[in-house]
């Protein structure tokens, strides 16, 4: 099975990456990474002590819909979309619809469309 990135998502703190692989039988899985490890950086000793980990792994879920649950523990839909999984793109603009501001929307849809655009390229 090979791990296919279906949405990362960037912000000041560091990121947020939503992962998906097919198992035997071609059902997907998902599962979400945290890494805020950027705060190595800004941060000093006494402060990053009181953080825990910087970097967390959910568990796996078998949907796009408990996926979004998984998402929904951040504001997700307000950080800046980094790469939209082609296959998932038009569910996952569904589900920020629902959540943001017309604003986020097309914030979401502008950078989709420049991230498509450089790979293109």
């Amino acid at each position: 099975m090979i791990d296919e990135t279906i949405l990362e998502l960037g912000g000041e703190g560091g990121s947020l990456t939503l992962f998906g692989n097919i198992n035997a039988v071609g059902q997907w899985h998902f599962w979400t990474n945290t890494d805020e490890t950027s705060y190595l950086e800004l941060l000093d000793e006494e402060d990053l002590r009181g953080l825990g980990s910087l970097t967390s792994t959910s568990e796996s879920v078998a949907s796009l819909p408990e996926a979004v649950v998984l998402l929904d523990k951040y504001p997700w839909y307000q950080l800046t979309p980094l790469q939209v999984h082609p296959n998932f793109r038009n569910a996952i603009l569904d589900e920020v619809k629902k959540r943001g501001t017309p604003e986020e929307v097309d914030r979401w849809i502008d950078n989709i469309q420049r991230h498509e655009r450089q790979v293109q390229g």
